[in-house]
């Protein structure tokens, strides 16, 4: 009894714990999956950009959407995303003697580099470049583009150039279905007797084509 009173308030703290846990994971993802707004560099004009992002799709202004289905693959470098070994050796000969809080002056380097690939409308393999300038954003922008895309960073899918080949295919099928019906029945009513034509063509029982779902691409 003496264990179990002393292991009650353990548990109760616990699943407290576990509660609280769950309901912020609970929070964040769904946060994550509203649309958001960030500031960037976009290259490669160089220029400051204010552009949104949805489950959907990547708002830059001015009619430059990018629909996120189309994304095949992301990543980033830059120089906050590797160490200055020439920094790094400097910190240690200087550490002794510097604060470590003024040295982090310093030592930061705040530079990254966002490449988008993602398929166009004519099933073209584009690239779509931006740069931050702080971390905090994008770590942001890195664990959203993780959210939405469902790709891990440096890693690649081929989905969007096959839903455009089936895309153009299907549309290509739906609208050239019909016409070959009625050219086939051209044909034949062409080799009936011309006096006869009307009963000739009587007797045909055209099998019309069977219309393809197209897929939004």
């Amino acid at each position: 009894m003496e264990i179990n009173s002393r292991l009650r308030p353990l548990m109760s703290a616990s699943m407290g714990g576990i509660i609280a846990v769950s309901f912020c994971t609970a929070f964040i993802d769904t946060a994550s999956a509203e649309d958001q707004t960030f500031e960037a560099i976009c290259l490669p004009e160089k220029k400051k950009c204010t552009f949104r992002v949805s489950p959907e799709r990547f708002d830059f202004g001015n009619n430059q959407i990018i629909l996120v289905r189309r994304v095949t693959s992301w990543g980033k470098a830059g120089k906050g995303t590797r160490p200055d070994l020439g920094m790094a050796a400097l910190s240690a000969a200087i550490t002794p003697v510097m604060p470590l809080a003024v040295f982090g002056l310093f030592k930061s380097k705040h530079e990254y580099i966002f490449d988008i690939d993602y398929v166009d409308n004519q099933g073209v393999q584009q690239k779509k470049t931006i740069k931050f300038l702080n971390k905090k954003p994008q770590d942001r922008f890195s664990d959203y583009l993780g959210t939405i895309t469902g790709l891990a960073e440096n890693s690649a899918t081929g989905k969007p150039i096959q839903l455009y080949k089936y895309n153009k295919a299907a549309t290509e099928s739906n609208l050239y279905g019909p016409e070959l019906v009625k050219y086939s029945i051209y044909q034949y009513s062409a080799s009936c007797d011309v006096n006869a034509s009307y009963s000739c063509l009587a007797g045909i029982q055209p099998s019309w084509p069977i219309f393809i779902n197209v897929p939004e691409f």
